[in-house]
This record gives C-alpha cells, sequence and structure tokens, in this order.
C-alpha cells in the first residue's frame, strides 16, 4: 500500500472513529430524555383521576372528581352549568390540569371558585393578562383558576393551591342555541372529547407546561419541578405520551408492584335537564344515556335513569315540534343598552318540493386512522354500504380511505354496476384503523380532480374529526370545492363537531352524527334525502336599519336544516322587534312576518357575540391579516364577557391558603376515552423514541462493524 492510500485510509479510519462516538454519545442521550420523558410523564390511568407520586416515584390515585350538569332550555337557548369539584386526598398542596369538552359553538360566559363558604366570581381578561394574574396568585400561595381555549370545542383548566384534604368547587357557565335537523332540535352535552391527531393540540398542553415553569419554584415531590432537563424535556413530553394523562381508556384494577396506575374508578356526571320549548311539541327523547322525562304543564324535566352516568359519551337532547306544511319563522330578541339583539330560525316545511333529478358522482370519503378503531370504523363500514344501496345505475362513484397515507378504490369515479358495487363491498370489508390522521391528501383526492359533466359531486366525508389543524384543511376545502358539495358524517361517541360542522359550511354541505352503529341506517337514509331537495331560496330577512347579521350572507335553505341568524341592531324605546321574510318555494314567491319575542332565558347578545367572534375567525381562511383578527376578537369577548382565544377567565381567592415554604405539585385530571373506542384509537403522535433507539442502535453496530473490517484489512 502505498503512503497517500495508507495517510487517506488513516483518515478515513478517523472519520469512521469519530461517527461510532457520536452515534454512542446521541444514543446514550436519547435514552436519557426517553428515560427522563417517561419519569415527567403520568401513568395512563382509566378515568378523571389525581395522582399522587410518593418520593420513590410510586403513584396513587384518589377518588374521581365529581361533575353536576345542570341544562336549562328556554325556546332554541340553552344554557349549561357544568360544577366540577376536585378533592385533594393527598399530603401536599396541589394544582390541578384538565381539559374540558364543550360544544364547538359555546359561548363561555361565567366562571366561579368556591372554597369552603367563599365564592370568587370569574374576571375576564386578554388571554396572557389571565395567564399572568394566575400564575401571581398561584406563586403567592393563594387559591386560582384559570379557563383558557384551546380549539373552540376543548377548554383547558387549572385549579391552583388544592390544600391536603381540601375540596375546590369549579363552576364554568355557557350558552348555546340548539340545533334543529330534519324535523327535530337536540342539544349536545358534550363528555368526553376524540384526541386530536398533530401536534397542535398538544401545543396548548405545552402552553400549560410553560406556567408551571417560567420561574417557578417547586418542591422536590412536583411532577414538573423546574430544572435544565426539565426544560429541555418539554418538547418530548408535549409530542410523546402524556397524552395518555388527558385521555385513557377505562379499566379495573388498582398500581401494580412497580406502582404504576392500571386503572381508576369510572368519571360519572349527574345530569339534570329543564326544558320549555315555547311551542307544542310531538316527542322529547335522550341519545347517549338512558334517561327518563317528566312532562309539566310548560316545562319538560329530564333525568338519567342512574343518578350518574360514565363520562365516556356525550349525552343529546332532542324534541320535535308540530311543524307545517310551509317554511316557519321564529325569532327571539334582547335588548342591552341601546342595542338589541335577535336570533331569526327559519325552519323547513314538513314536505319539501323541488327534488333534483340529475345525476350524481358520490364520492366516498373514510377515515382508517388509529383513532376509528373499534365501533367507530364499523359505523364507517355499515354507513358506506349504505351509502352504495341508496346510489341508481345514473351514478358514478369512488371509495377513498385514509389515514398515514391515501389510497382509493378506483382511479376515478365509475358507473354503479352490481359488479363495481360488489367490488366496493369486498374493498370496504377489509378496511382496517390504524396509524395517522393525514386528511389532506384524502380531501385533495376527492376535490382536486374534475366532476364528470353533467353529474353533480357530493363529496360524503366520514370520520371522528380527530385532527388539530382545522384551519389549514378549511382552506383546502374551500379552494378545491368548486361546484361540489362537501357533506360530512361524524362516526364515534364524541366526534370532533367543531371540525365537521365547519368543514360542511365551507363545503356548502351539512354535517350529520352517527352515534352508534344502529343509527346508521336512519342516519344515512334522512341525509340522502337531504342532499336533494331545497326548501326555500332567494331568501331575504328585512331587518331594522344598521343591522350587524351572522351571517353576513343568508345561504338557500334545505330540507330538514333551518337557517339561523343572529343582528345586533339600535334599539327601539317601546317598540316590538318586526321582521319580515321573503323567499321562494319551488319557484313561488313566499314571504312571512314575525315578531321577535323577549326570550326568558337571557343570553342572546352573547350568542350574537360568538358568533361574530366565530366570523372573524373563519377570516383567517381568506387570509385577513392576525392582528385584524385579534383585535376585532378581543373587543367583542371583552365587551361581552366571553372565553375567546384571546381571553380567558381567572378566579383568584385573596386569602393566601399555601405558605412559600410548602411544595407544590401539579396533577393531570384524565378524561375517559370515548365509548367503543380501543386501546389501538391513541392518535399516532407519540415521540418517535423507539424507533430512534433502535436507528442508534443499529448505527452503532455498523460503525463498529466498519472499525472491525478496517482493522482486520490493515492487519492482513
Amino acid at each position: 500500500m502505498t503512503r497517500v492510500a495508507r495517510a487517506i485510509a488513516a483518515r478515513i479510519e478517523e472519520l469512521a472513529t469519530a461517527v461510532w462516538i457520536a452515534c454512542v454519545f446521541c444514543w446514550v442521550v436519547l435514552l436519557f430524555v426517553a428515560q427522563a420523558a417517561r419519569a415527567a410523564d403520568f401513568p395512563s390511568v382509566g378515568a378523571g383521576t389525581l395522582l399522587y407520586p410518593s418520593p420513590t416515584g410510586v403513584y396513587a390515585s384518589t377518588p374521581p372528581l365529581s361533575t353536576d350538569i345542570q341544562v336549562s332550555i328556554a325556546g332554541v337557548v340553552s344554557r349549561v352549568s357544568v360544577v366540577q369539584r376536585f378533592a385533594n386526598t393527598g399530603g401536599d398542596f396541589n394544582e390541578a390540569v384538565y381539559a374540558l369538552p364543550l360544544p364547538d359553538d359555546a359561548a363561555v360566559d361565567r366562571l366561579t371558585m368556591k372554597v369552603g363558604d367563599r365564592v370568587i366570581e370569574g374576571e375576564i381578561h386578554e388571554r396572557e393578562q389571565a395567564e399572568h394574574v394566575y400564575s401571581a396568585a398561584r406563586d403567592a400561595g393563594r387559591h386560582a383558576s384559570l379557563v383558557r381555549q384551546n380549539t373552540p370545542n376543548l377548554f383547558t383548566t387549572a385549579v391552583a393551591n388544592i390544600a391536603p384534604g381540601e375540596a375546590i368547587e369549579i363552576t364554568i357557565e355557557y350558552l348555546q342555541t340548539a340545533r334543529f335537523d330534519n324535523g327535530e332540535f337536540s342539544l349536545r352535552v358534550p363528555m368526553t372529547y376524540t384526541e386530536r391527531y398533530g401536534v397542535d393540540t398538544h401545543a396548548e398542553l405545552q402552553g400549560f407546561d410553560a406556567l408551571a415553569d417560567a420561574g417557578l419554584t417547586r418542591g422536590a415531590n412536583s411532577a414538573f419541578a423546574m430544572s435544565g432537563v426539565n426544560a429541555m424535556l418539554t418538547q418530548a413530553r408535549v409530542a410523546g405520551a402524556r397524552v395518555a394523562a388527558y385521555s385513557a381508556p377505562p379499566a379495573s384494577a388498582d398500581t401494580d408492584d412497580a406502582g404504576a396506575v392500571r386503572s381508576a374508578q369510572p368519571l360519572e356526571a349527574a345530569i339534570h335537564v329543564a326544558l320549555a320549548p315555547g311551542f307544542p311539541l310531538v316527542d322529547v327523547v335522550t341519545r347517549g344515556h338512558d334517561s327518563r322525562v317528566d312532562v309539566g304543564r310548560d316545562i319538560y324535566r329530564i333525568e338519567t335513569v342512574t343518578p350518574r352516568v360514565p363520562m365516556d359519551r356525550d349525552l343529546v337532547i332532542a324534541w320535535r315540534p308540530v311543524v307545517g306544511p310551509k317554511p316557519t319563522v321564529a325569532a327571539l330578541s334582547e335588548t342591552v343598552g341601546d342595542t338589541t339583539y335577535a336570533l331569526l330560525m327559519l325552519l323547513p316545511p314538513q314536505n319539501t318540493l323541488g327534488w333534483r333529478a340529475q345525476p350524481r358522482e358520490l364520492i366516498c370519503v373514510v377515515d382508517t386512522s388509529g383513532s376509528m378503531a373499534g365501533q367507530s370504523i364499523s359505523q364507517a363500514k355499515t354507513a358506506l354500504a349504505n351509502a352504495l344501496d341508496r346510489l341508481t345505475s345514473a351514478d358514478r362513484f369512488n371509495v377513498i380511505q385514509f389515514n398515514s397515507w391515501t389510497s382509493q378504490l378506483y382511479p376515478e369515479s365509475v358507473p354503479l354496476t352490481a359488479e363495481t358495487r360488489a367490488q366496493a363491498l369486498k374493498w370496504v370489508a377489509g378496511l382496517q384503523a390504524n396509524g395517522g390522521t393525514e386528511m389532506e391528501p384524502a380531501l385533495r383526492a376527492a376535490l382536486e380532480p374534475p366532476a364528470p359533466q353533467g353529474y353533480l359531486r357530493q363529496v360524503m366525508f366520514m370520520t371522528d374529526g380527530g385532527v388539530a389543524d382545522e384551519t389549514r384543511l378549511f382552506r383546502v376545502i374551500k379552494s378545491d370545492l368548486h361546484d361540489a358539495r362537501l357533506f360530512t358524517v361524524g362516526i364515534g361517541s364524541a366526534p370532533n363537531s367543531f371540525f365537521m360542522r365547519k368543514a360542511a359550511q365551507y363545503g356548502r354541505g351539512t354535517f350529520t352524527y352517527v352515534g352508534s352503529t344502529a343509527d346508521v341506517e336512519g342516519s344515512m337514509r334522512e341525509l340522502f334525502e337531504k342532499l336533494e331537495h331545497v326548501a326555500l331560496t332567494d331568501v331575504l330577512i328585512d331587518w331594522p336599519a344598521a343591522a350587524e347579521l351572522f351571517p353576513p350572507q343568508v345561504p338557500d335553505l334545505y330540507a330538514g336544516e333551518p337557517l339561523v341568524v343572529a343582528a345586533s341592531f339600535p334599539a327601539q324605546a317601546g317598540k316590538p322587534v318586526e321582521l319580515t321574510a321573503f323567499g321562494r318555494v319551488a319557484g313561488a314567491p313566499w314571504q312571512q312576518a314575525v315578531s321577535a319575542d323577549t326570550v326568558a332565558l337571557r343570553g342572546i347578545s352573547t350568542l350574537w357575540a360568538r358568533r361574530k367572534i366565530e366570523n372573524a375567525l373563519d377570516s383567517r381562511v381568506d387570509g385577513v391579516s392576525a392582528e385584524l383578527i385579534r383585535k376585532i376578537v378581543l373587543d367583542v369577548a371583552l365587551e361581552h364577557k366571553i372565553v375567546s382565544p384571546y381571553t380567558s377567565f381567572v378566579a383568584v381567592d385573596q386569602e393566601q391558603a399555601r405558605s412559600s415554604s410548602e411544595a407544590l405539585g401539579r396533577r393531570n385530571v384524565a378524561n375517559m376515552a370515548p365509548a367503543g373506542q380501543t386501546a389501538a384509537a391513541v392518535p399516532q403522535t407519540a415521540t418517535p423514541a423507539p424507533l430512534l433507539r433502535a436507528l442508534g442502535m443499529l448505527l452503532i453496530a455498523a460503525a463498529g462493524f466498519f472499525l472491525l473490517g478496517r482493522r482486520l484489512r490493515l492487519a492482513a
């Protein structure tokens, strides 16, 4: 071997040695980080539970917090009060953090905290200011509570300085309008939530870590004590399995010999409903939990059959009014100061006209991600088979499935024949739920190709909506929709209703919810009947002067689904609010005048403000600047005292509960996993540490073999 060759070989050997050393170092660091992240993480539990670690790191569970939900409905306006009681049975002061699912169109307008006999009323502040007030109160040892919005239907609440043996009661109130669909009003009371795929969801949890970490000194027993390692692990906690502390499948045991929590008692709630519809009803029912209905003179009282029910599924309250043969208009109003706020609802007639004879191209898109495992994927398969049964030989169709990857049955839509239907049913039967929730490629595959000439494209999108990047997906829908219509079908016992409703809004379609496999046939029948009916077109409302409306443009009225418009205008002292609605029914002119009744349950102004905030946030899809959106939302939210992405409620007790010398630990409170969801349904957002550790071992081994082979060749 020449001198030059030996020099080159020696240099290669030096580089290989350096790479080998670097691999060993990275593998050791990664192993340390993964172990530390697991140490910082809470073990999986079966329900809402406060966890207390001993000095040796062994976790013990306490009885779950109690939850009481009061629902008052007047007309189409509801006020819901959620009361949750935190009991600290440990030996140290604690801070509890939990995720609270709420309706995506809820207006949270009240927070109270009860400590002993004292009741502290929450105040609305700009989000950063509220977090500062909360952090300062927590550090000073005072009782405090903070409520902030993560997504439109998921809020996070923190309660600080719960003393040993003490209980703190937190009450959150919100307003909501009832939904009307296929001849019935309904109100959904969220009890749990489907985990979101994507890092945005966990970034909100990281925000509470930032509150915990920023300049705070905690005791040695704190699960989130600040240190250099803790700061370094923040991202690992957020991206990793810490989500298990916020949602866990039900179980039935205690702790194992290693001290890891294997289960907890079910998280349960007591629910009480008072319904004053203001018009004759055909029927009142509940879905999700067995309930009984007591009929009074003007009020229906609803209670669950058992005093407390597990919080593993939503409760739906539904009431069916007597509907006439023509569109019906109802209006409610409330005057605050010099402004009148009104809600106007147009109900479709019982028998609609104007069936569409145009053949359609039906694109069925089904979510097969991990969160759909269990009953959800079974519901989706049944819905798909039902959709194919509704098509005729004049229609075309295709089926697209997505998880981490997207695939479709045919390269493009095909006519419905006995052969293509059989192929589709066989393909659908083989679908399995696993992987992530990458929706964008599936949406583009359904919307981007041009529809066949002469066909109306209808996209039926079946999912539990377990995603965090909703705004980006709304942009895709709006930009690629063209002349198609997007109809979302919510699958599972706790779908992401915000995504489903807004996706249908941008897709100029409707949202249908399937609560169980038994509901699939009826829900799909109602959906297909709705697809081809238009009950009222060219809708106009004669509002008072200077009215501000949401939505700003009134769309057509479809069969089975009403129009609800919120408006504000200068108050007219001593004068009733008179409105007139105009439109066309089957091509013939139609109009109806109505007086806006004063609602018994105050809150129309708050609901109007909630719609204005939603309209401002929707403008992100159109490229409106974040600064302008923030200003609009802040002004409205602060004036009407409601929680928004830029405002939060904070309640602080002025009495000190904990001295600075006493430790403060933090405990995450887990929600129950949605009923029917299997362990495989946890979103695929976990840290890739196991894969990286294996890769590191392979690199080390490869480098070692390279060096060994090199030395053997040199020796030879």
